[in-house]
């Protein structure tokens, strides 16, 4: 589907409902068949031009994209939502060249950009966070690896940073820890509260550490 360059006012009232894929070249309107296997973009915006001003791709107020997806079909075939589909080009737009990806390609993400200052007419936009998603290997027939990014901006900053990453092998890591819950267990242990030792007003150091013992093990840290 061709870019929609905005030369002029942009005006969409009530609800739009596409009865069939949209294509550039036939338009509006296909079998029910095609209409289910569409996997692309309702709307691709890019930069236009309004009064000779450039018009940045803009979203103004609360508003979102719905998708919905009530077909009759395998509980895992129910969700609907946002989706990329991606390839490594090692030819031309023109002639592409489909091949695997490698370690560390960018292979989708759900990003966030902010006003960075400059005049309507200047107008600069600065990505501030998201969630990506990266490939973990380099990918062939049965692998596939990926691990989830989560990126944020630490205050005082403008430089977009990678603070924790759900890796392929299930394993999170993060630069900082703070448990804000009132319960926690390790190594699938049950949870529990905060421990704190219940000592006799004479302790003696059997009695401090069997009791330092009993909370490592109700935590799941440590087990006989």
């Amino acid at each position: 589907m061709a870019d929609l360059d905005v030369t002029g006012n942009l005006s969409v009232s009530g609800e739009t409902t596409l009865n069939g894929p949209l294509n550039a070249n036939s338009g509006v309107g296909a079998s029910q068949a095609d209409f289910d296997s569409i996997r692309t973009t309702l709307f691709l915006f890019k930069e236009g031009s309004h009064n000779n001003l450039p018009v940045p791709p803009v979203c103004l107020g609360a508003q979102v994209y719905r998708a919905d997806n009530h077909k009759v079909v395998e509980s895992e075939e129910l969700a609907a939502g946002f989706f990329t589909e991606t390839a490594r080009n090692t030819g031309t737009e023109a002639n592409p060249v489909m091949g695997y990806h490698k370690e560390d390609d960018l292979l989708g993400i759900f990003a966030s950009a902010v006003y960075s200052g400059g005049t309507y007419a200047d107008y600069e936009s600065l990505l501030v966070g998201g969630i990506a998603i990266k490939a973990a290997e380099d990918h062939g027939i049965e692998k596939y690896g990926t691990k989830l990014c989560l990126i944020v901006t630490p205050n005082g900053t403008e430089q977009p940073v990678v603070g924790a990453v759900l890796d392929e092998d299930f394993t999170f890591h993060c630069l900082d820890f703070k448990h804000h819950g009132d319960q926690i267990g390790f190594f699938n242990a049950d949870k529990v509260e905060q421990q704190e030792l219940n000592l006799s007003p004479n302790p003696t150091a059997d009695e401090k550490v069997d009791q330092v013992i009993a909370i490592l093990k109700n935590y799941g840290l440590i087990k006989s």
